[in-house]
């Protein structure tokens, strides 16, 4: 995958919100370039022309960031501080998040695609329900949390796949973003002491020990994951070079952490 690409994506995803009261309010979630990868390499498989790939991904990205927009109301809410400021940021967050959703509706109607409307507004209603989930932890395992998150970080990437009836990515695909999500919460962890996985995990244990077993799952996920990119089958011959790199590149960020951490 050339990183030309999704720089252009994100260059184009950018344009939506280049406005100057967003700009100077508002600071729009980042944009995942893994999934950003996992998409074209899920269209490369099929026989859209390049336009209607973009699109899609487009698309797609634009519901994605509206669901991240939303999901920032509820962080500043759990931080429960300056109770104006919050109040104005939750309902510019609110707008945005619906500026976005409604791009997302507007380019799916101009490819005519009542399809992927369809499946793509089953996947945002699963992903808010299961993120209802984790914020009123209702969560009664650890199986259920890595089910949970899992399912929120890639189910609008395997819808993309099923509608297109490509199925050999899933796995590496909820693990992948499974994977990068428990690290940001890691990172985020030893960088300023918040995690939400970190306190759902430390209500039936000690900080310190749900800290190793995030760790312990992000080593496992890791090795599962190499085992999984190294079989993958030669029409994804690119993406493999790509997602090993990145492993490789990954496991060493992660020793430096641990170290610092």
């Amino acid at each position: 995958m050339n990183s030309n690409y999704t720089t252009l994506i994100k260059n184009k995803l950018n344009e939506y919100s280049n406005h100057p009261f967003l700009n100077k309010y508002f600071d729009v979630p980042e944009i995942s370039s893994d999934k950003i990868v996992f998409l074209k390499t899920i269209l490369d498989q099929t026989e859209l022309t390049e336009p209607k790939k973009e699109n899609y991904i487009l698309a797609t990205m634009l519901i994605q960031t509206a669901l991240d927009a939303h999901e920032l109301v509820t962080n500043e809410l759990d931080k429960k501080i300056n109770i104006t400021k919050n109040k104005r940021q939750k309902q510019l967050n609110i707008l945005v998040g619906d500026l976005y959703s409604g791009l997302f509706y507007e380019m799916l109607a101009q490819l005519h695609d009542i399809q992927m409307i369809n499946v793509l507004a089953g996947a945002i209603k699963e992903i808010n329900e299961r993120k209802m989930t984790l914020y009123h932890n209702d969560v009664h395992s650890i199986n259920q949390l890595l089910e949970e998150i899992k399912r929120i970080e890639s189910l609008l990437v395997t819808s993309v796949s099923e509608v297109f009836h490509i199925s050999s990515l899933r796995e590496i695909i909820e693990n992948w973003l499974l994977m990068k999500k428990l690290m940001r919460e890691q990172y985020h962890y030893y960088q300023k002491k918040e995690s939400r996985i970190i306190t759902l995990l430390s209500e039936h244990n000690e900080p310190s020990h749900a800290i190793r077993m995030l760790e312990n799952m992000i080593s496992r996920i890791s090795h599962t994951l190499e085992s999984y990119i190294t079989h993958l089958p030669v029409q994804y011959v690119e993406l493999k070079k790509v997602l090993l790199e990145d492993l490789r590149q990954l496991a060493k960020e992660q020793e430096l952490l641990l170290e610092e951490g």
